[in-house]
């Protein structure tokens, strides 16, 4: 969808919405509340309602809100769809819904939920009865977002808030019914959690028309308190028809003709980026089988795409289930765990093609990119720099315009680290974001599924396919904690966001000088670019980041690497000698020592959230991606120098995986003699606020991008 705003006549002023960033919610559309006979016309008729005009009505709004909800998809918004009602125990459902107008005296409610209605088969407002599904008219589509709430709100008991923040949405246009009841209750709790609503009165309707006609009064009373009431549901599908969709909306897909040749140019010998690839024969067909359409709901159709090594895949074999056997012996890459990851399912049904599977270094043992049995692919643009590990070849990959996107694994920056070295985007969400089923143990309690691609754009869009989270009830996991205000990036928030970063001496200190120089003039253009408030960490609190992190290396939490690759090494003498040595030292851990390690990240943990409590003015923190750039050479001096340099590229990323917050690398201009080498920051945020961190850095890369112009 191209970017834009649009705006409708509406109460107390005109409406103004951007179109990237609102979504339709349309309240309720079921069965029971809009058809004759159902739960809906219970409470009308005991509200005194005239039945046959109240028919009417509802018949009226279904065909106003269908009109609005084909506008909408025609125009590539996000359309929502809640739905209320119970388990069949009911065990969901407060004791006082039920008892309240039950027991009131002289009642007229003698049908209650959970009793079996006169109109349909099955008990009224409960799941999976025929009423409880919505009309015919406004079914679904594929990819269309269904809370299904206990309440009379569609925020409350739901992953809705997770859901817009995760999209980036700042408005919501709010449809349905009824208008006294569910709608206007949807509509305060957005209003509460920031969003700019906007309720369309002919495309909802109510039991009394009096409570009606005053609800929306009080939404729009002194200036918009609540929000925008418009009469104009027509005006507003007029004003959805001049949005232009793009077929493909984020960057361009490759024809894989072109894309082939480059490949097998770049790949080989001298730069194993790939441990697998697909035929010219298999890509053309594949692409050409899932090529983009017009008003294709498939968000990454055509979009080529390449999965690190230890992801199983199947039809595609892996090396790091077998190291070490002959290359006669390789299975299918199913074999890896067991079970294929739902990630790269998701990807493939939403109409990317899979290119090949890439290099890495060998059992995902470091950060350098130097500790592949097959060679090691080459930094672009600095070949005589490591690349950064483990998920080199994912990284290099993407560098070198091979594929659109990439995914790879982090366990303490294997995603972040590469990713600066070799100039794109690398975002590690938060852990319970993306299933890590199908992917080798590595240290499953800090292995994340991530992310590579050119834009921050383009990463949050196969972010949210890969989550595979469209259909939704109860929270999920990474239901986001709320208070942190909607839309604290736009224009017109007054309150500037709040970055924090480690102090001057501990930059100075880490770091190499130029990288150190890079970083402060990045935290600069970041303060000029947002008018953003930059806060210092103490001393203490960096600290308490930093020790985080080398628990990974210097614990017992290094023998649950072991315990989980051992089974996978047939022949330990072809192993790099660091990863070799990284093996001996986690067989000499103790079980006090490991059972100590789990229990002190948990305490790390609570420090980590308390540290957010703490500062909720702080939307996010900045570090450098990595304090340096090593060269090949010095990572071939000898293996305790390998060792070092590759624990110490660790000293801002790994802290996000023992803390389980999201971090994203994004690149930033390196102030140095080497003009174009490359060098990143990081944005880190509390756990779950994964969107918000996505959003900052898709605006930082639009912004240095319009300066460098």
């Amino acid at each position: 969808m191209a970017e834009g705003h649009l705006s409708i006549p509406a109460l107390p002023y005109e409406y103004t919405f951007p179109t990237q960033h609102v979504a339709l919610v349309v309240i309720d559309m079921q069965r029971d509340f809009v058809l004759p006979g159902g739960f809906g016309f219970l409470q009308a008729a005991a509200a005194g309602a005239d039945l046959a005009e109240f028919s009417a009505k509802m018949s009226r709004v279904v065909r106003r809100c269908q009109e609005l909800v084909e506008g909408a998809r025609r125009a590539g918004l996000y359309v929502i769809h809640t739905r209320e009602g119970h388990r069949r125990d009911l065990s969901d459902c407060p004791f006082s819904k039920i008892e309240r107008q039950a027991s009131a005296p002289g009642t007229l409610h003698t049908v209650h939920i959970g009793d079996q209605g006169d109109a349909f088969d099955g008990p009224m407002l409960v799941q999976g009865s025929y009423g409880h599904d919505f009309v015919d008219e406004l079914q679904p589509r594929a990819g269309e977002a269904v809370f299904d709430k206990p309440g009379k709100g569609a925020f409350f008991a739901t992953g809705l808030d997770t859901y817009l923040a995760d999209r980036q949405i700042t408005h919501l246009i709010i449809v349905g019914v009824t208008t006294e009841c569910c709608v206007t209750t949807t509509l305060r709790e957005a209003n509460d959690r920031g969003y700019q609503c906007c309720l369309v009165a002919d495309c909802t309707e109510g039991y009394n028309d009096g409570f009606g006609r005053a609800c929306l009064a009080m939404t729009t009373l002194s200036d918009g308190l609540f929000g925008w009431v418009s009469d104009e549901s027509r005006e507003l599908v007029r004003q959805l028809a001049t949005v232009r969709r793009d077929a493909s909306p984020v960057g361009s897909a490759s024809p894989a003709q072109v894309l082939f040749s480059r490949i097998k140019q770049v790949n080989g010998s001298h730069n194993p980026i790939f441990t697998r690839l697909a035929s010219l024969e298999e890509l053309e067909a594949r692409t050409e089988a899932v090529k983009p359409q017009k008003q294709d709901n498939r968000p990454l159709a055509g979009r080529l795409f390449a999965v690190k090594d230890m992801i199983s895949t199947p039809g595609w074999p892996s090396r790091m289930c077998n190291f070490g056997k002959e290359e006669a012996d390789l299975n299918e890459g199913a074999s890896l765990t067991g079970s294929s990851s739902p990630v790269v399912d998701r990807l493939q049904k939403a109409g990317a093609v899979l290119v090949g599977k890439t290099n890495m270094d060998v059992l995902a043992t470091g950060l350098t990119g130097t500790r592949s049995d097959v060679g090691n692919p080459l930094c672009k643009p600095y070949p005589t720099r490591i690349p950064g590990g483990s998920s080199s070849g994912s990284a290099v990959a993407v560098a070198e315009g091979l594929c659109d996107f990439s995914i790879g694994t982090d366990t303490a920056g294997s995603g972040r680290i590469p990713a600066a070295f070799n100039g794109v985007v690398g975002f590690k969400p938060s852990k319970a974001s993306l299933s890590t089923d199908g992917v080798l143990p590595c240290m499953p309690s800090l292995d994340c599924v991530t992310i590579f691609a050119p834009t921050a754009a383009l990463v949050q869009r196969v972010w949210l396919v890969a989550k595979g989270d469209t259909v939704s009830g109860a929270p999920s996991p990474t239901h986001r904690k709320a208070g942190r205000a909607v839309g604290r990036l736009e224009p017109a928030f007054k309150r500037r966001f709040t970055f924090a970063v480690p102090d001057e001496e501990t930059i100075q200190r880490l770091c190499e000088p130029c990288f150190a120089t890079s970083f402060a003039a990045a935290t600069e253009r970041l303060t000029s670019m947002f008018g953003a408030t930059k806060a210092v960490l103490s001393r203490d609190e960096f600290q308490g980041f930093y020790d985080a992190g080398q628990a990974i290396y210097f614990s017992g939490l290094a023998a649950e690497r072991l315990f989980h690759v051992k089974r996978h090494v047939e022949n330990s003498g072809k192993l790099h000698g660091a990863t070799r040595k990284h093996l001996e030292t986690a067989a000499k851990v103790t079980v006090d020592e490991v059972l100590e390690a789990q229990a002190k990240v948990q305490t790390m943990r609570k420090w980590g959230d308390g540290f957010w409590d703490a500062h909720r003015d702080y939307d996010v923190l900045v570090f450098p991606t990595a304090p340096c750039h090593p060269t090949v050479t010095a990572m071939q001096s000898s293996v305790d120098d390998n060792l070092s340099i590759g624990s110490s590229l660790a000293a801002f990323t790994a802290c996000a995986n023992v803390l389980d917050m999201p971090a994203v690398s994004i690149p930033s201009p390196f102030v140095g003699e080497e003009a174009h080498r490359p060098f990143s920051i990081m944005f880190m945020a509390p756990r779950h606020d994964d969107g918000f961190l996505l959003r900052l850095a898709q605006l930082y890369q639009e912004r240095e991008h319009t300066e460098s112009e």
